[in-house]
């Protein structure tokens, strides 16, 4: 499998080095899993961050600084459930505790059994990512959540160039795209099955 960063101009995955929590933890669902940078989700028990069924059940990516985010992928369970992530929202944004004033990049407004699905977010900036389930009583599974992203202040003190449409190619799969004007938060469509995102000379 190709890795995910093939291209020196695309923005990283800054979720694998951000600081995870959510609402409520069901067994061993932690809120990690979700940025381990393995797209495995075959066993959701084992490999996906889960929450209990709760009012708003909500995931929380710190990145620790603020970023400018080109694209974020979430990958969904593939045993199951695939409704349960319908209608979840995508917050990105400088409040820690108040998802709802935080712009949305997206939502999943449905979603196969093993898919990865990105949403391209337009360089908005913020520290937090959060995924959520509004108004709804349900529990949240991501097996991966991928936030594609620079730091706003660059410790080069360069200005980045890199090509954000370049780094949607870079999922790692097939992307079909389904773009309306003006292209904000478009979803991109991936499947993958119990793949890594670690480049390891295997899928």
């Amino acid at each position: 499998m190709r890795k995910i960063m093939a291209h020196s101009n695309a923005a990283s995955n800054v979720a694998l080095k951000g600081v995870t929590s959510q609402s409520s933890t069901y067994g061993a669902g932690d809120p990690k899993k979700a940025a381990d940078g393995s797209l495995k989700n075959k066993d959701p028990e084992t490999q996906c961050a889960k929450t209990k069924e709760n009012l708003d059940s909500w995931w929380t990516l710190d990145l620790q600084s603020d970023h400018k985010v080109s694209s974020i992928a979430i990958t969904s369970r593939a045993d199951c459930c695939e409704e349960d992530l319908e209608g979840a929202e995508i917050h990105i944004g400088n409040s820690a505790t108040g998802w709802k004033k935080n712009p949305i990049c997206g939502t999943v407004f449905s979603i196969g059994l093993g898919e990865t699905f990105s949403f391209h977010c337009d360089g908005m900036q913020g520290r937090f990512v959060t995924i959520v389930i509004p108004d709804k009583n349900r529990s949240l599974t991501l097996c991966e959540v991928q936030v594609f992203a620079v730091p706003i202040e660059n410790p080069t003190g360069e200005e980045w160039d890199g090509d954000f449409e370049m780094q949607k190619q870079h999922h790692g799969g097939k992307i079909s795209e389904v773009c309306m004007n003006p292209c904000f938060g478009a979803a991109v469509s991936v499947s993958f099955y119990d793949v890594s995102l670690i480049d390891d000379g295997t899928v």
